[in-house]
């Protein structure tokens, strides 16, 4: 009984019963899944975190990284294509293309994992809001590239590394620009982002 009472008097009083969970604010309740869903959402979730250490749940179906610079965003089971930011993950988003967000003072670039930006599929969606080089192997997203999305006013590289370690461009994102589908040659090749602020 007095662990009961413990319990009760240690809630927060604006916590609010699981029942009541999907009427909520709360970012992991952002969409309504049956239970074997959210336990598939939630696997893809946990696979990604432990091939791609460093990273943090931040909603049902994102993970971020880079202190939420980067974002990787997972499809809903039992929907097709990938669904838009969640304001955890974009919280500057006026709009988006293909899903990917953009706003006045923060734009971003975006990879898809499949052809014309994961709409007949449910693949996931890479995202980077800054400045500089990334390898996709720190997020498990190497060589899994198929489109783009570039709503930055800078130019966009994707390279390729060789097997001696050196960096071969594949392809160049102008700014405001996309993809639906990348060259036959560069498909699934994308090993290495660089935006060149």
């Amino acid at each position: 009984m007095f662990g009961v009472a413990l319990l009760v008097t240690a809630s927060p009083a604006n916590a609010h019963p699981t029942t009541d969970r999907a009427a909520s604010t709360d970012p992991f309740a952002r969409f309504s899944l049956t239970a074997a869903q959210a336990r598939t959402l939630q696997g893809q979730i946990d696979e990604q975190l432990v091939a791609a250490p460093g990273g943090k749940q931040i909603s049902q179906n994102e993970v971020a990284y880079d202190g939420g610079h980067t974002i990787m965003t997972f499809a809903i089971p039992g929907q097709t294509g990938t669904p838009t930011s969640s304001k955890q993950a974009a919280p500057a988003a006026d709009g988006n293309t293909k899903g990917c967000p953009y706003g006045d003072l923060i734009k971003w670039t975006c990879v898809y994992e499949f052809a014309n930006w994961n709409e007949n599929t449910n693949g996931r969606r890479l995202q980077f809001d800054n400045c500089g080089g990334r390898d996709f192997n720190t997020y498990n997203f190497r060589d899994k590239t198929s489109s783009w999305v570039n709503t930055t006013r800078w130019k966009v590289h994707v390279s390729n590394f060789t097997t001696t370690g050196s960096l071969v461009l594949l392809w160049e994102e102008q700014p405001n620009s996309l993809s639906a589908q990348v060259t036959a040659a560069n498909d699934n090749k994308a090993d290495y982002l660089d935006i060149r602020c």
